[in-house]
């Protein structure tokens, strides 16, 4: 990829790089020929040995700031560890058969019509993306997406935020807030998760059956803890949060607070409903 270099700084006008730190990116394909059922799978889905046998791709950042690479391309699969995702998935997929096997059954299913081209079960991936996302303050944000589809009727992806300031350190919650304002910022995340799902209050939330928090009256520590303080801790637990052009935002995977369909979902507290929530320097001027 090319170096990239942003200068001049606006406040979140798309993602925007700070003057002083430079991004290229570093893209890695695993080597799969390891993987035992290879020649299986390979016959199965009517592959030659040119094709490769499934997408595995990893992107890390690459900055004038190793700490700050650290950080982020920590957050990524190893290679290892890809190779040994699929590994699995090939493996058990092939566990009943031998290459003989699954010439029939390719044969078999391309008799019934089936495209001869790679689908389903051919058609695995892992994808793991380290990104920019853009400049806020004193503060770089940064994502890494993953993407994996292993057979089925739909991947499974999802996407954390790293908020990293200008000492090289991922922030959390407890250093953006004010002490002792974490139950604010929940209750204020639960106003947008009621609004997002249109309802009024929890009790229309359950009454509707909507997916996806699990909102039962349970004991915490001896004492029962009521079903609105259960959405809060549960809304905030992730920690996955950055800053936009709105507010300070939350991002959710499928089917924790919504179903597959409507994505990674995000909910943002605006600035003005955040003073006296957030440390000052985390506020516009």
């Amino acid at each position: 990829a090319a170096l990239v270099a942003f200068v001049g700084m606006l406040p979140l006008a798309g993602p925007l790089l700070a003057k002083d730190l430079f991004l290229n990116t570093d893209k890695i394909e695993p080597d799969l020929s390891s993987i035992k059922n290879e020649k299986i799978y390979r016959a199965y889905c009517g592959l030659d040995e040119y094709d490769p046998l499934a997408e595995a791709k990893i992107t890390r950042i690459v900055t004038n700031r190793p700490a700050l690479d650290k950080i982020v391309n920590g957050e990524l699969a190893t290679e290892k560890d890809v190779v040994a995702d699929l590994a699995d998935q090939i493996n058990e997929f092939t566990a009943d058969m031998d290459e003989e096997k699954a010439k029939a059954a390719r044969a078999e299913t391309t008799a019934k019509g089936a495209s001869a081209g790679r689908s389903g079960d051919c058609n695995m991936s892992v994808l793991w993306t380290a990104g920019y996302f853009g400049h806020y303050k004193n503060l770089e944000m940064f994502t890494v997406d993953f993407y994996s589809y292993e057979g089925g009727v739909h991947g499974i992806f999802g996407k954390s935020y790293l908020v990293i300031d200008d000492r090289d350190r991922q922030l959390k919650l407890e250093d953006i807030l004010v002490p002792g304002q974490r139950d604010e910022l929940g209750r204020l995340l639960g106003q947008r998760f009621l609004q997002f799902n249109k309802v009024d209050s929890l009790k229309e939330y359950q009454e509707r059956d909507l997916c996806c928090l699990a909102l039962k009256n349970e004991e915490q520590q001896g004492v029962l803890v009521d079903l609105n303080t259960l959405m809060r801790q549960q809304l905030l637990e992730n920690e996955n949060f950055f800053f936009n052009t709105d507010g300070l935002a939350f991002s959710y995977p499928p089917y924790f607070i919504a179903p597959y369909s409507e994505g990674n979902v995000v909910l943002t507290v605006p600035y003005d409903e955040l003073v006296g929530v957030l440390k000052d320097e985390y506020l516009p001027h």
